[in-house]
Parts: C-alpha cells; sequence; structure tokens
C-alpha cells in the first residue's frame, strides 16, 4: 500500500542495469518505482491490473518502441489518462516529434540531470490535486 506522499511510477527504461540518473531520481524521491526494461514489460506488468499513477518511458526501448508503446497506453481505456513522460534523445531529435504525437505529456531531454526532472514534473503534474506537495 502506498503511504500519502508517495506514487507509484513505472520506469520503462531500456538498460536497466545502468546506473541512471532516471533510478538516482526515483530513489531519492517520495515514490514507489516499479522498473521495467521494455514496452512489452510493461504491458505485461500493466495487464496483471496494475496502474501506476505515472509512467516514464525511455525513448529508445526496444523491441516496441518508445512510441508505439505509448500509442497502445493510450489506445486503452484503463490507461489513458495516466500521465507518460519520455525520457532521453536531445533535445532537436526527431523522435521527440513521434513521441508527442503518440502521447507523451512531456519530454526530459539528454543529458538528464535528476534535479531536473522533480523541475519538469512539477510543472507537468501541477493540475492533479493527487500529486500537490509531492515534489
Amino acid at each position: 500500500m502506498l503511504g500519502a506522499s508517495e506514487i507509484q511510477v513505472l520506469i520503462v527504461e531500456k538498460e536497466l542495469n545502468s546506473a541512471s540518473d532516471i533510478r538516482d531520481w526515483a530513489f531519492r524521491n517520495p515514490v514507489l518505482p516499479v522498473f521495467v526494461s521494455s514496452g512489452l514489460d510493461a504491458l505485461i506488468w500493466l495487464g496483471k491490473g496494475n496502474i501506476p499513477d505515472l509512467i516514464m518511458v525511455d525513448s529508445g526501448i526496444e523491441p516496441m518502441d518508445g512510441p508505439d508503446f505509448i500509442k497502445t497506453i493510450k489506445a486503452s481505456g484503463f490507461f489513458q489518462d495516466i500521465p507518460v513522460l519520455a525520457f532521453g534523445y536531445p533535445e532537436n531529435h526527431p523522435m521527440l516529434a513521434n513521441m508527442r504525437q503518440a502521447g507523451a505529456g512531456e519530454h526530459i531531454f539528454l543529458p538528464i540531470k535528476a534535479d531536473f526532472i522533480n523541475e519538469r514534473l512539477k510543472s507537468f503534474l501541477a493540475l492533479s490535486e493527487k500529486f500537490q506537495d509531492i515534489f
């Protein structure tokens, strides 16, 4: 059971064994992170009845890439309202337009800084009461 100040975050990151800034951020904030290494693994986890408060997806996941994963969850009645934050790729990369068209509400560009993640999340999630006073 989540505490009052915790949100469950599904983090789809292609390199789970890396010492990433996303991983560092997740363990320094009041979130309950769930890490999976592919869009397919994320869909399996979601298909078991898990509904996270936020999904963070690496733009470069394989074999189902970031845009395909986002399109799939946004097409579902169960998951379409979950906020999706994409990360990866430099600011001018062509994949960013694909991620936005698929339904990513926000993108964190490379290089990723753990402190910058909180700033982006504050503005991205500001409209939801559920996320007030967490970040």
